[in-house]
């Protein structure tokens, strides 16, 4: 086993990255798995996702079923699917098991708290600089957009529900962190500039603007969950940070844009 030091926190995207990229000095390796660091993986969890991967040969991800790690008779993430607004959401969130998420089938994409990948659907989805999760994205959505990518290129995506986790949610960040409002309200315009249709971008965004204005509604009702991502972190305080997230989309359009145009050609 290799441990690789980075001096600094170059984020997830780029930490996972480096770990790809020193995994496919090895020629024969097939598949890589990124594995959070708030995670505890059933004894069989290696054996069960790689035989799933091996059960579909179009896979370019395998998701795992993942389990509360406090409270493990929930469900805390059976794969990642893209609402009409755009944002992203884990299938079967604080859902209690009753064997919903028992199938071996398809899922719209992968979330990378455990999730296996294959070699080849990395290598041929990747952005520039051996950036298979864009690096840019530091932390959040970067599951999303890759999804987004392998979707685009033909890969699918399994959940494999004999792979057991269990997952401290929000581990490293917490539940209300002003770190995890930015990079979320930022990430998620990072993914749909760069992956969506024209047209279907625009009407997403729209759909969004609707979506912002209730979460507003929400913040003032005082709904359970929006007081609970607020807490102790203060109204102002949050909007400050979501209007500079929103200014960091607009100095990376250029980027964005040409990382688009590069995703274009995998399609």
């Amino acid at each position: 086993m290799e441990i690789k030091e980075i001096s600094h926190n170059v984020g997830f995207s780029a930490g996972y990255n480096l770990g790809f990229r020193l995994a496919f000095r090895d020629e024969n390796i097939k598949w890589v798995v990124a594995l959070n660091n708030d995670t505890k993986l059933d004894e069989n969890y290696l054996g069960e996702i790689v035989g799933c991967a091996k059960r579909h040969s179009d896979a370019g991800s395998i998701q795992p079923k993942i389990f509360n790690f406090y409270e493990k008779e929930k469900i805390d993430c059976a794969g990642i699917y893209v609402a009409r607004d755009g944002t992203a959401h884990n299938r079967g969130y604080g859902e209690i098991d009753r064997g919903q998420y028992n199938d071996e089938k398809e899922i719209f994409g992968a979330n990378a708290t455990a999730a296996l990948y294959s070699k080849e659907s990395l290598e041929k989805t990747k952005l520039p600089n051996d950036n298979y999760f864009d690096r840019d994205h530091f932390a959040y959505y970067e599951d999303v957009d890759l999804a987004l990518r392998m979707r685009l290129a033909g890969f699918k995506a399994y959940l494999c529900p004999k792979a057991i986790v269990w997952h401290v949610h929000s581990g490293s960040t917490g539940k209300s962190s002003l770190f995890k409002v930015y990079y979320l309200h930022r990430n998620y315009f990072f993914a749909l500039i760069k992956n969506y249709p024209l047209g279907k971008l625009f009407k997403t965004l729209l759909i969004r603007a609707g979506s912002y204005f209730s979460l507003l509604l929400n913040v003032f009702k005082k709904k359970k969950r929006e007081t609970e991502l607020m807490q102790g972190l203060g109204k102002a305080r949050v909007g400050f940070v979501i209007l500079k997230a929103w200014g960091s989309v607009i100095v990376n359009l250029p980027s964005l844009i040409r990382k688009r145009k590069f995703i274009k050609n995998i399609r």
